[in-house]
């Protein structure tokens, strides 16, 4: 929906019950013809909440492959 975003967060990466860990996250892009002015576009914090963001623009059929882990704010 237009407008709605998330603050920037951590990812719940760990299962305790299996003693595993999410290492990474896939996005992929499937919406053709999406307009930028519409959003949904991927902040990383690299150097954390204090520091500039690198956005990652919302691009049809685009992959991002992000690490995840205790630093990786998006």
């Amino acid at each position: 929906k237009k407008d709605q975003f998330l603050n920037p967060h951590l990812d719940n990466s760990h299962d305790k019950d299996r003693n595993s860990w999410r290492v990474l996250n896939l996005l992929y892009y499937v919406t053709p013809n999406w307009q930028d002015n519409n959003g949904g576009h991927l902040e990383l914090w690299p150097n954390g909440l204090k520091s500039s963001q690198t956005t990652i623009h919302s691009k049809f059929n685009r992959l991002v492959i992000m690490a995840t882990h205790q630093s990786s704010w998006h």
